[in-house]
């Protein structure tokens, strides 16, 4: 009981602060006309330059101070409620490859800001960062898991599962697999979201992975989606595509 006070005061931030970056993205999106290739640079240079940053910062510069503040606000540790660090935390990464993975992922599916904007875009990701490590801080926290948690990871799963939800049968594929083992969005969402799944539930699937970071950053994509779909944005992105 003692956790649930400071979860719910959690969820509120994380709530005032979708909330309110939507206000801000829709006014940028709809007051600042670029072309796509800008929407796209823009998308680019405003999640991967904080990332590389941060990692540099934190694996490459030797200062005692860095690591300390990288800890400390970039971090999301178990059993700390802070909405800074929970936020930061989608912008660290633990080694190269974590790296290497989340931000080719992104800039492959931060193409759609040609679509609907590099504002909405960025919303898109920041709130499957926030609700990926949201999730993954509470069932952290209730199952007194003790690992820290850090990646984009949350905010790419939320863009992959948006695209997915607006084109189900977008043709995806795997690095370093040739185009013939390409497959549906459909299909692909579905076996990661089964494989986040089963790794809540068991330990022992696939440990290093914070799989509650994914499932939440793949239900705030949903939820994205179904708002689009409601608002009829699905049926503009699919004519510009069709």
């Amino acid at each position: 009981m003692k956790k649930i006070f400071p979860i719910g005061q959690l969820g509120l931030k994380c709530a005032c602060f979708v909330g309110g970056t939507f206000g801000i993205s829709r006014y940028l999106n709809n007051n600042w006309s670029m072309t796509k290739e800008k929407a796209k640079l823009i998308t680019q240079v405003a999640v991967i330059a904080p990332c590389t940053l941060i990692f540099a910062a934190s694996h490459v510069i030797i200062p005692k101070s860095i690591p300390r503040i990288i800890q400390r606000y970039f971090v999301s540790h178990p059993n700390d409620f802070r909405f800074l660090p929970l936020f930061g935390a989608g912008f660290a990464h633990l080694n190269i490859i974590h790296f290497g993975i989340n931000m080719y992922a992104y800039n492959s599916f931060a193409e759609v800001s040609q679509l609907i904007g590099p504002f909405w875009t960025l919303w898109i990701f920041t709130t499957g960062v926030v609700g990926g490590s949201f999730l993954s801080c509470v069932f952290r926290s209730l199952r007194g898991l003790k690992y820290a948690s850090v990646g984009a990871s949350g905010g790419v799963s939320a863009l992959i599962a948006f695209v997915t939800f607006i084109i189900p049968d977008l043709q995806m594929g795997i690095v370093f697999l040739p185009r013939s083992c390409s497959f549906e969005a459909w299909k692909g969402m579905g076996v990661f979201t089964v494989i986040s799944i089963t790794g809540m539930i068991s330990k022992r699937f696939l440990p290093i992975i914070d799989h509650a970071g994914h499932l939440g950053g793949i239900l705030s994509g949903f939820a994205i989606g179904i708002f689009a779909r409601k608002k009829s944005i699905h049926e503009k992105i699919r004519n510009l595509l069709y």
